[in-house]
């Protein structure tokens, strides 16, 4: 909460201007992109302790989504509740792959589109939907939806799919169509370095946040995934964990005392 929070007025200023520069744009794209996650993630893990701590053992709703290296992948690792829910009741309705690859195709169009429409009653969201409902067809036929490569192919193949997700992303926050092509024309430099002439201020505090944010997605995160209790196994993890509770423990305290001295700040997803 303390990152996704500190990241919103980057987003919220971004995704206001009118024509947004090239670092605005990238600025508030990387902020949604992670704001997104920490916010629904951490949310989600709130249950999850919560869960835990009466006797309950509920499943993790993502697991390292960001470590994606294909869109297929993304989507068993991303909001694995609803992704699960898709695929148990429309995807495996309409006759999941055991058809033709025409019909696998339809029905993973029509489930995807379904969940972008899921979010709420706006074009944008369609398009979203609709993209992913092309590419996880595509990646099927090129066999990209079950693989994973290792090295720097495997490094390349998860920088790849996660620019093409902030893109994607970008569409997902921006209100409507326009307000997302202006802010795809800052990303590419159509609106120059500047942009409309005001240049965004980004607080040091927003952009350590950031920092910290993607520190955590590629570093510390993949070592607890499925480990709720600090049990290691070996001197990695040992040490793996001296890490994780040094950075934690004053970020934790840190949230906090800048939650206790600001306003409400509601959840996200709350909007959908």
């Amino acid at each position: 909460m303390l990152i996704a929070d500190s990241l919103a007025p980057i987003v919220d200023m971004c995704f206001s201007s009118g024509s947004p520069g090239l670092v605005d744009s990238w600025m508030g794209a990387l902020a949604f992109t992670a704001q997104l996650y920490f916010d629904f993630s951490g949310y989600s893990s709130m249950a999850v302790g919560l869960g835990y701590m009466m006797g309950f053992k509920f499943t993790e709703n993502f697991n390292t989504p960001y470590l994606s290296q294909s869109f297929s992948e993304f989507w068993r690792r991303w909001h694995i509740s609803l992704s699960s829910w898709l695929r148990d009741y429309v995807y495996i309705p309409l006759g999941g792959n055991s058809g033709s690859g025409w019909l696998t195709w339809r029905n993973l169009f029509i489930t995807m589109l379904l969940s972008g429409i899921w979010h709420g009653a706006n074009w944008t969201f369609v398009i979203v939907g609709a993209f992913y409902g092309l590419v996880l067809p595509l990646e099927r036929l090129v066999g990209l939806n079950n693989s994973r490569s290792a090295g720097m192919a495997g490094v390349m193949r998860t920088i790849i799919c996660m620019t093409v997700t902030v893109f994607v992303l970008t569409m997902f926050r921006a209100p409507t169509i326009p307000d997302g092509l202006n802010v795809y024309a800052g990303m590419v430099g159509m609106n120059g370095w500047m942009g409309d002439g005001v240049h965004l201020f980004y607080p040091e505090f927003a952009v350590l946040m950031l920092s910290l944010a993607f520190i955590a997605i590629y570093l510390i995160e993949p070592l607890y995934v499925g480990r709720p209790q600090f049990t290691p196994a070996t001197a990695w993890h040992q040490r793996a964990d001296l890490v994780y509770l040094t950075l934690a423990l004053p970020l934790f305290t840190l949230a906090v005392s800048r939650l206790l001295a600001q306003s409400h700040s509601p959840f996200l997803y709350f909007a959908f």
